[in-house]
């Protein structure tokens, strides 16, 4: 159950992920979606405890519920999801709906799914992604502060993201972006990865990340890849 939950929240938050791009290299801190845009994508997870090393892979399909004025709702559906522990049979579990609302600028207003209660608590997760303030292009950077959570003991720490590039990817025109936790705070749940984002609909069409958690005595190390079927 902790490794469904965990997976289904990380995928959650990466789906929603997302700026617009535009011709000179900039952001608008805004996602561009229509009711009704559904999206499909492929996740895969490494996690590593004190007790266990196992794999989890699902297919994931956002649905785009509404669309009003600066507002979206947004349902991501897991299915097919396969646990594996390490050197074990596979075993299918069963699907999960995660549903988030929240502002074009990437302000999540509430996040709902069949798992855990502590779903909203999402603001204060690091994988919380939030847009800039004013365009950034090639080479700038912007910071997300993401909220201490006395519930976990995590302190207020800061999240940068790096616009490292821009390429054609299967396609898509992206803006490469990469994200870290502040070097100079501590933290019990550092991160680091890659995101491409889709210039057309500031979705996030590749993710790759790594997370630590070593919070209320977890030991867990975890690797993460979700990347949109085209």
């Amino acid at each position: 159950m902790q490794a469904k939950r965990l997976f289904s929240f990380f995928a959650g938050c990466f789906l929603v992920m997302g700026v617009h791009a535009v011709p000179d290299d900039g952001f608008v801190h805004r996602l561009t979606l229509t009711e009704g845009d559904k999206f499909e994508f492929e996740t895969l997870q490494f996690v590593e405890t004190k007790e266990i090393r196992y794999r989890v892979h699902s297919r994931n399909f956002l649905n785009v519920l509404s669309a009003v004025g600066d507002e979206y709702s947004l349902e991501t559906v897991n299915r097919d999801l396969v646990f594996a522990i390490e050197g074990g049979r596979d075993t299918y579990l069963p699907s999960t709906t995660t549903t988030v609302r929240q502002r074009s600028d990437g302000k999540v207003l509430e996040i709902k799914n069949d798992l855990s209660a502590d779903a909203g608590r999402f603001a204060k997760n690091p994988n919380n992604f939030r847009y800039p303030l004013t365009p950034v292009g090639v080479g700038g950077h912007w910071d997300n502060l993401v909220p201490a959570d006395p519930a976990l003991g995590t302190p207020e720490t800061i999240i940068r993201y790096v616009v490292s590039g821009r390429k054609m990817w299967r396609g898509f025109d992206v803006l490469v972006v990469d994200f870290m936790n502040d070097s100079s705070i501590e933290t019990p749940m550092p991160m680091r990865g890659t995101t491409y984002i889709d210039g057309a609909t500031g979705l996030s069409v590749y993710t790759e990340a790594y997370f630590e958690n070593h919070t209320k005595g977890e030991a867990m190390r975890s690797s993460f890849r979700m990347q949109i079927k085209s």
